[in-house]
């Protein structure tokens, strides 16, 4: 059964208003105060269970530091609510569509998810 806090899936009602921090999944919420934390760098590797991601522990990143850039985590990590980029809409949708397995080299470029790869094999 999908998460009731999970973003709704596109030309649903409910897709009529625009999708908050707030309307995501707990974990969704912190997967997104992580992309701000981070900025820009990548996720070395991201584990999904029921189309949602598994913050544990053991989660690790790698922050790319600009000698004359901004550094500091993205402004928004502070924010208790905001809207949602349509990039972190789509990416949580993709999330959906995976189910259960992992990511890996999830880049973030100025707090958004950018890209990632995936394994596959004849059997998915």
């Amino acid at each position: 059964m999908s998460d009731p806090k999970a973003l709704p899936s596109q030309g649903s009602a409910s897709a009529i208003s625009p999708p908050t921090k707030q309307s995501l999944s707990r974990d969704q919420q912190r997967l997104i105060e992580v992309f701000q934390r981070v900025r820009y760098g990548r996720i070395q590797r991201l584990q999904i269970r029921n189309g949602q991601p598994v913050l544990g522990p053991d989660l690790r990143w790698i922050r790319m530091v600009k000698v004359l850039g901004a550094n500091d985590p993205h402004p928004l990590v502070k924010a208790a609510d905001f809207l949602l980029r349509q990039e972190a809409v789509s990416f949580f949708q993709l999330l959906e569509s995976i189910g259960d397995g992992e990511i890996h080299n999830l880049e973030v470029r100025n707090g958004l998810p950018f890209t990632f790869e995936v394994e596959e094999n004849l059997a998915r």
